[in-house]
């Protein structure tokens, strides 16, 4: 089920819930009804998700994720609550239509980065996304930047496999049954 989350006001600490699809299906929560106690569990555990999502990247290293979280931390600290981004994290996620869409502007003789598509293709709504998809000329950027990422996504797991030693252990006793 896909939610709404309209109405919500999180500097007065009110959320406001709904079925997307069924406005009328929904609740409004008020975070200073709760005891106290309560609260300070719901706060860490949204530190939790927090923390946990900006390591979420299989591509970041420890050391990112850390500077990642002392980045954010020194946010709120700040009195800033930030849901997206804070200046100096890494940004929208590289997915394969990003990847395509790349390609397909620098096709069409635009010098833009990678990151500066992956920021514009964010702005977008889905349905523009899903224009965009749709395209005929677009289509082979997208299986060319699917196949790409499919190819990366292999390099590293038989890089992960040599560097756990599973590749070059196998022996003959292993294939005793074969």
């Amino acid at each position: 089920m896909k939610l709404s989350y309209e109405g919500t006001d999180l500097k007065a600490g009110i959320i406001a819930v709904a079925a997307k699809d069924k406005p009328e299906a929904g609740v409004s929560l008020r975070v200073s009804d709760y005891p106290d106690d309560i609260v300070l569990q719901m706060a860490a555990h949204g530190l939790k998700q927090i923390v946990g999502d900006l390591g979420a990247s299989k591509e970041i290293t420890p050391e990112e994720w850390v500077a990642k979280v002392t980045s954010r931390h020194e946010a709120m600290l700040d009195g800033e609550f930030v849901v997206g981004r804070v200046a100096g994290e890494r940004g929208p996620s590289i997915t394969a239509s990003v990847r395509a869409y790349h390609n397909f502007v620098l096709a069409a003789g635009k010098d833009v980065t990678l990151e500066q598509v992956a920021e514009k293709w964010a702005t977008y709504d889905k349905d523009k996304q899903k224009a965009i998809r749709s395209l005929p000329k677009f289509k082979p950027f997208y299986i060319c930047a699917k196949a790409e990422m499919a190819e990366e996504r292999a390099r590293r797991a038989v890089e992960k496999a040599k560097d756990a030693d599973v590749v070059h252990s196998v022996t003959a006793e292993d294939l005793k049954d074969f």
